[in-house]
This record gives structure tokens, C-alpha cells and sequence, in this order.
């Protein structure tokens, strides 16, 4: 019989996390159900450009309007007649649906959002869909919290232990944060799905021999955390020129997001611009699948990552990494493999610290590589028999 899935998440246009998600979640379910039927559910306002690469991914998509699929589900509940035609696939695919499944990467945290009632029932009023509808719900491997800030911890409870059937969590911190504001039970633990995306073959960045490839990964999202933004551009150029004159490595910049509001590009053209270096080349991400931007990070041989799903990307090809994140999921995804310590905070970033951080990692870098190989296998494996196990007690009740 032929399980249908609603897959909702991030955009799969111009970024790396969303893609990533939504191809190892497929997966994922695939290793439980092999005969899946997938609707993917993209923001409305994403949905055009989603819809011209949904080919590049296998996928089906569809918009994602919450407020108006809401409202319209309730509709169809009480006259049998959806009121809203530019929706009408998506409530259709909602009305035959086994299951939702929300792999939105983080949620319900105070760092993220305006915290008023409005905003964070906003954020979470897509998951008041499966309530709608009467199907199950399960959010994916997430990071969720903290949760100190009224709203967001008011909100957070609401949708995560009524709303939700199963929550997965992708950190130790997020358990334990969901944990304290009442949601106990059915709650899981296990590593971001995005471990399972296979790389694609990319031609080489650099040619000729070299004594290595370092891939830093810059973000928007760190500048905006970091003192200001160009204590951020100078700290990284500074750090890849030092990469660059002590090592005589290769250096690959690499952006992740590339949109108005969230511009990696626009970050790693000015830190190319800074470092002004043949030995510097930045890859412009645009057009390239999630497996193909994998592909640009297998080349290297350490990473430096100001992204989270770069982090993974990274881990999962067994690079050694350091991490400048801005949330607990960063040292999460590190403490997976004992590494927590190669995790170091934008808002506290200083040049010579980042400096020495590398020459440690370089140093230890076999070591580290071998320490990722042992735990690797295991991470995978519990991320699929999580999703048997939260798949079938929603699905063979």
C-alpha cells in the first residue's frame, strides 16, 4: 500500500539546509515504507522558484499558506467545500495524507522572531494542520529552544504537546529544553537527517597538487551576531590569509543562502575581496543541488564552518571541523562525536583565538578524521531507526 507523506520545510531554492532535509528525510522514510508518495509544502512566497527546481530533487511541490489552509481546512470540515482555489492541491494532498512530517531545522527559540503571541503563533500554526485535517504530525530533527522568553515558551508548549505526535530532537540541549516546559513524553533524540544526503560529483575548485583544501564557510546569519558585521570580514579574511601564508593551502569560500534577507553571497564576496589571493576561490552556490554543494565539501581537508547544515555536511564526509555558531545545535552536532570543544561562538570570535583553534585542528587532523569514521555508522543508523520507530507508532496504531 502506498504511504502519503506532506513534507514541510524550508525553502529548496538557493540553500543548502532545506534541500538537505528534505532529501534525507525521504530517505529516512523510504528505509521504513518503501512505497512513499511525497507532497513537499514550501512557503508561498518561496513556491514559484521552489517549483521550477522541484525536478532537480525528485520532488512534488506545493505552497504552503498557513493561514488560508488553516481556515479553509476548517471550512471543508464543516460545508465539504475548500473556499480557497490557489490552495486547492494543498488541501487535497492535507485530505489524503497519512502523515505530516515537519523538517523545519529550528524552531521555538529566543534568538529567533519577534516574541509576541502573534509571531510565535505564527510560527507555529502549520503544525495545527495535522489537528485539522486528522492526521498525525511528527516534527523532524530539530533544534528547539531556549525557551526563556514568555511566548515562545507559552507557544512552544502548546504546538509541541498538543499539536505534534512525536518530536524529534537533533541535540542533547534541545531534548532537555523541551523536556523542561512539559513535553515528556514522545519526545526522541537523534542527529539531523541531513547526515544522510549523498554528495554529487563536482569538478575540482583548485587544480594542480596542494598541500590542502580548507573550506570556510561563511554565513549572514553569524554577521548579525558577531559584535558588527566587519569584525566579522576581518576577522575571517585575516584568519584565511594566516591559513594561506602558514600552511601555503588552498582556501574554498563557500556560501550557503543566497536571498535578500539572509545573503551568504554577499558575505564571501567581500571576504574574497579582502583576502584578494589566487589561493582564495569562492563558489557561488546558485543553481547547485544540495548534493552538489556536498560535493564542494568533500573536496577539502578541514572545514571551518559559519553554518550549521555545512557543519554536517562536513561531519558526515568525516572532515575535521570547527564550528562559529550562534545556538546550542552547533556544540550539539559536535558533541555527537566527542568534539564540542572545536565549537566557538561568533559573539565571543577573536582572531587569535580562531588562529590557534586551527593549528590545534590541523595538527590533530588524522586523529580527528578517524575519531568522526568510528562514530559516523552508529549516528546514521539510529537516525533511521528513530524514524521506524516514530513512523510506525503514528502510522500502526
Amino acid at each position: 500500500m502506498t504511504l502519503k507523506v506532506v513534507i514541510m520545510g524550508a525553502r529548496l531554492n538557493s540553500n543548502l539546509g532545506g534541500p538537505s532535509l528534505f532529501v534525507s528525510t525521504e530517505k529516512a522514510i523510504r528505509n521504513y515504507h518503501e512505497d512513499v508518495e511525497f507532497k513537499y509544502f514550501t512557503q508561498a512566497g518561496e513556491y514559484p522558484k521552489d517549483h521550477k527546481e522541484q525536478h532537480l530533487y525528485g520532488a512534488d511541490v506545493l505552497p504552503l499558506e498557513e493561514n488560508l489552509l488553516a481556515l479553509g481546512g476548517l471550512f471543508y470540515r464543516l460545508f465539504r467545500f475548500f473556499p480557497f482555489p490557489s490552495y486547492k492541491k494543498s488541501h487535497l494532498a492535507l485530505k489524503d495524507a497519512d502523515a505530516i512530517v515537519d523538517v523545519w531545522g529550528i524552531m521555538f527559540t529566543d534568538f529567533l522572531g519577534k516574541n509576541t503571541f502573534i509571531n510565535r503563533f505564527r510560527e507555529g500554526l502549520r503544525l495545527l494542520l495535522g489537528k485539522i485535517y486528522g492526521i498525525p504530525v511528527v516534527k523532524a530533527t530539530a533544534a528547539l529552544g531556549p525557551f526563556d522568553l514568555k511566548w515562545n515558551r507559552r507557544l512552544a508548549y502548546f504546538y509541541l504537546k498538543h499539536c505534534v505526535d512525536k518530536v524529534m530532537t537533533r541535540d542533547e540541549k534541545s531534548f532537555h529544553e523541551v523536556n523542561k516546559i512539559g513535553v515528556t513524553s514522545d519526545v526522541y533524540l537523534t542527529a539531523d537527517t541531513a547526515f544522510l544526503l549523498p554528495p554529487d560529483e563536482y569538478p575540482p575548485v583548485f587544480s594542480g597538487t596542494s598541500k590542502g583544501n580548507v573550506l570556510v564557510s561563511v554565513s549572514h546569519q553569524a554577521t548579525s551576531r558577531a559584535s558588527d558585521e566587519q569584525s566579522y570580514l576581518d576577522t575571517i579574511s585575516n584568519f584565511i590569509k594566516h591559513v594561506i601564508d602558514t600552511y601555503e593551502i588552498n582556501v574554498t569560500l563557500l556560501p550557503n543562502a543566497i536571498v535578500p534577507e539572509d545573503d551568504d553571497l554577499r558575505i564571501a564576496q567581500k571576504i574574497s575581496d579582502l583576502v584578494a589571493n589566487e589561493k582564495c576561490k569562492l563558489v557561488n552556490p546558485t543553481g547547485l543541488t544540495a548534493m552538489q554543494i556536498k560535493g564542494v565539501v568533500a573536496q577539502s581537508s578541514v572545514v571551518v564552518a559559519s553554518r550549521y547544515h555545512t557543519v554536517i555536511a562536513a561531519l558526515s564526509l568525516e572532515k575535521p571541523t570547527i564550528s562559529i555558531g550562534w545556538h546550542h545545535k552547533y556544540r550539539g552536532v559536535l558533541g555527537l562525536f566527542g568534539l564540542e570543544d572545536w565549537d566557538m561562538p561568533v559573539d565571543k570570535l577573536e582572531l587569535d583565538s580562531l588562529q590557534q583553534k586551527f593549528d590545534q585542528l590541523w595538527n590533530q587532523r588524522t586523529e580527528i578524521s578517524r575519531t568522526i569514521a568510528l562514530k559516523l555508522p552508529d549516528v546514521k543508523m539510529d537516525i533511521y531507526q528513530t524514524f521506524k520507530e516514530v513512523l510506525s507508532s503514528v502510522l500502526e496504531k
